[in-house]
């Protein structure tokens, strides 16, 4: 009896550890993730470098450098994603949205957005971009490098904030046997 406990509880620890694994492959092909700077999120970083940035505030994180860089990780590869910014900045300043294309080097290509919050005369500008996510452009580390520039933000001695970010990775689903085939791998 102890023994058939033993394999029914060693069956079930199985299943939620598959189904768990299945999970993180998002077998439908579609998820979002949200940085709000208020809780660690695991997909999205933080801002960096640490000097560019003042303390986080209840709606954003503030900075005060021309540059500062992100990460997004998806858990696997997916064909393109869609970023999401909620920025506070001087209707002065014009920022540029940057994808690394090259891992340890300087190599970054600018991505087109669109601001999708129409201008109300506040600071909060909504930006969009949907782009392709091509795996050479991955690091080691399988994440892919992001630049956020403001020319003039330090020369003007004043902060951008960013409220949030959001990022919706979209790929074809996943099936059984993509599933057995990356098991293989």
């Amino acid at each position: 009896m102890v023994k058939l406990l033993h394999i029914f509880l060693g069956g079930i620890t199985i299943l939620v550890l598959g189904w768990l694994f299945w999970l993180n492959l998002v077998p439908g092909g579609d998820v979002t993730y949200v940085q709000d700077f208020k809780h660690r999120n695991p997909f999205i970083s933080d801002l960096w470098p640490p000097e560019a940035l003042q303390p986080v505030e209840k709606n954003g994180r503030p900075f005060i450098k021309d540059e500062v860089t992100f990460f997004i990780r998806p858990p696997r590869e997916f064909e393109r994603a869609q970023l999401q910014m909620y920025m506070e900045h001087s209707d002065k300043l014009k920022p540029e949205f940057l994808i690394q294309t090259e891992p340890g080097k300087e190599a970054w290509q600018a991505i087109s957005w669109q601001s999708i919050l129409p201008d109300s005369g506040g600071a909060l500008r909504v930006y969009q971009a949907t782009f392709v996510l091509d795996s050479q452009w991955r690091n080691p580390q399988k994440r892919y490098t992001m630049k956020v520039r403001v020319p003039g933000l330090q020369k003007t001695g004043t902060a951008a904030k960013m409220q949030k970010m959001s990022v919706r990775f979209v790929s074809p689903r996943v099936t059984l046997g993509d599933f057995w085939e990356l098991l293989r791998r």
